[in-house]
């Protein structure tokens, strides 16, 4: 999503320490959102949270989400999702795709807004293909941000399997 918004991704570099660039972004805010320094864990989330405001609007300014005014939200928010990208969601590099077979049988509920260029639609819907259980909504019209119809499919789809 950098090479999509260079300018953005710059001023999410800017708080990361120059030795640190190349290597695991994710990991490296993790480590200043853990920081016993409170101005910096601030800062670090404020700033990842920019970047996801970013990435969940496709054209124009960024959308401001309301839950990231919540300091207690945004440093949690912040941690969990650098945390776990940060550790490559604590899968090997084939961990779903080398393991397919292991889910044919298991129903699965994919919702996608087909304008989300940070979860593009291929990758939902090659492996929708692969599992026969599968259901696939393609949200028109919808970016990264989802909204109301996503989150009533996501509601369907948790009730059904809690069901």
């Amino acid at each position: 999503m950098g090479e999509i918004y260079p300018e953005a991704f710059a001023e999410l570099l800017a708080l990361v320490p120059g030795l640190e660039r190349g290597g695991n972004l994710p990991a490296a805010y993790n480590r200043l959102l853990m920081s016993r320094d409170a101005d910096l864990r601030d800062r670090a989330a404020r700033s990842w949270c920019a970047w996801e405001e970013r990435l969940a609007t496709l054209h124009g300014p960024p959308k401001p989400s309301p839950r990231y005014a919540d300091p207690a939200f945004r440093l949690g928010f912040a941690r969990l999702v650098t945390h776990f990208f940060g550790h490559h969601a604590f899968l090997p590099p084939d961990g779903i795709s080398g393991r397919i077979h292991r889910l044919t049988g298991i129903p699965a509920v994919f919702v996608r807004g087909r304008l989300d260029i940070a979860s593009p639609l291929g990758v939902a819907w090659r492996l929708a293909q692969q599992l026969p259980l599968a259901t696939l909504h393609v949200v028109e019209g919808e970016d990264h941000r989802g909204a109301d119809i996503t989150d009533k499919l996501l509601v369907q789809a948790t009730n059904r399997f809690a069901g």
